[in-house]
């Protein structure tokens, strides 16, 4: 009775590891967010030469970190810019935590708003707040009596 081995083991010699290599790091390249320095980021990867294990740890982090700064950016807060994939690889940053997410109590909304420049529609909704609008759009629209008319002909 053998057990079989039902996982693929990294190839032992060094053209297939290269290939093998390339087609990990081609499908880290396609998820990360920051394509900048492909060469480097594949010398960095290469130097890894990281096995299924070690890969998917890889993968299953960087993802979690996307969806955490697009939930970050979606609560309103500062998030800080991707690292270069090369630097992100050779700081093993895959181990990082994930970056917290402030819960805001509805008290402290407002605390949000005074960060950023206020638009015109900001201003405008604030200003408009309190008050109420009654709109009727059965109205016939009024004429133009109060029209300018201009005369045409230009004196030189």
């Amino acid at each position: 009775n053998t057990v079989e081995n039902t996982k693929p083991d990294t190839p032992h010699n060094s053209e297939n590891l290269c290939v093998y290599v390339r087609a990990q790091f081609q499908k880290f390249w396609e998820l990360y967010p920051q394509k900048q320095d492909e060469t480097r980021a594949f010398q960095e990867f290469y130097k890894l030469k990281p096995d299924e294990t070690l890969f998917r740890q890889m993968m299953d982090a960087l993802q979690e970190q996307i969806e955490n700064r697009l939930d970050m950016e979606l609560c309103g807060e500062w998030v800080p810019k991707w690292k270069f994939p090369a630097n992100w690889l050779a700081q093993q940053c895959w181990n990082d935590e994930l970056l917290p997410i402030r819960k805001q109590e509805q008290g402290h909304a407002n605390i949000q708003t005074s960060y950023r420049k206020k638009s015109a529609a900001d201003i405008l909704a604030e200003s408009c707040k309190e008050s109420s609008f009654s709109i009727n759009f059965e109205d016939k629209p009024q004429t133009g009596n109060n029209v300018l008319h201009f005369n045409s002909t230009r004196s030189v």
